[in-house]
Order: C-alpha cells, then sequence, then structure tokens
C-alpha cells in the first residue's frame, strides 16, 4: 500500500523555525571555526527565510549545510522537495534529507522515509523507508512510529 502525499509545508515551517544550527560530529571535531561558518550561514539563511527571500535562502542553506549545519541540510532538501526558491530536484532532495537525517535530524528522517515510501527522486523502497521512519521515531517523531508500525 502506497501512503498518500502528505502536505509537509508546516513541517517544513517547523523545520525552518524550530530547529537551532545542529553539526556532524565531524564539523565538531573540525573544531569552532567550522561550526561557526556553519551556524553563520544557517543564521543569514534562515533571516532570508522568514523575510520571505526564498531565492536567496535556498544557496545559503545549501552553504550551511556544506558547512555542517543538519539543519541547513533538511532546510535544503525540503526547499529542493517543493521546489522553493529553485527548480524542485527530487533526486536531489533525497540525498540532502539522508545526509540530515545521519546526522540525527527527526523530521529529516521523517520526510526521506515518505519519499521513499512514494518513490519520489528515485525508486520506491518499502525497507529503506521503514528503517528511515524508525530512525525518526527514535529521535521523538511520533508520526513516524505510526508509519513505521504500518505493514
Amino acid at each position: 500500500m502506497i501512503l498518500p502525499l502528505i502536505d509537509l509545508r508546516g513541517l517544513f515551517a517547523a523545520t525552518m523555525l524550530g530547529f537551532a544550527a545542529v553539526t556532524t560530529p565531524a564539523a565538531l571535531a573540525q573544531g569552532g571555526g567550522q561550526q561557526a561558518a556553519a551556524d553563520e550561514a544557517h543564521a543569514a539563511a534562515l533571516a532570508d527565510w522568514r523575510a520571505g527571500r526564498s531565492e536567496e535562502a535556498r544557496p545559503g542553506f545549501e552553504r550551511a549545510c556544506d558547512l555542517g549545519s543538519i539543519a541547513g541540510c533538511a532546510s535544503v532538501a525540503r526547499m529542493m522537495a517543493q521546489g522553493n526558491g529553485g527548480p524542485e530536484d527530487l533526486p536531489r532532495a533525497v540525498a540532502l534529507y539522508s545526509k540530515a537525517c545521519d546526522g540525527g535530524h527527526a523530521q529529516a528522517c521523517l520526510s526521506l522515509g515518505l519519499m521513499l515510501q512514494n518513490g519520489q527522486g528515485g525508486p520506491a523502497d518499502r525497507v529503506q523507508a521503514k528503517a528511515r521512519f524508525d530512525d525518526a521515531c527514535r529521535l521523538g517523531q511520533r508520526l513516524a512510529c505510526k508509519l513505521a508500525a504500518k505493514p
């Protein structure tokens, strides 16, 4: 059974507004300079997004992601999945959600699971979708717990 597509725009807003810049352990190991740059890039992109400048926010979130901001990866993935601030790029959104999920971002795990479940950005993969729902559930995302429990 394929789950219906869920409009995640409200969850996208939560991703953008509700999460501080989270960085990878590798970025933390590189020291404060890398961390500060990732946090600064994420903050600037978030300011652009809040001001309605999605075309400026998207590359800013991508830069934050490149510098190690997990929240930046999740944010740019959502923008790419929705075609917000630039063209839709579902395969790239899957890759960025995967990076953010691997970094412990619950919402990214849920979104990735939904994309995998529905074959967005690549072939449908129910096994991987369930694994990502399990990850999101473990990270506290309650909707993912419900989705992971479905056969």
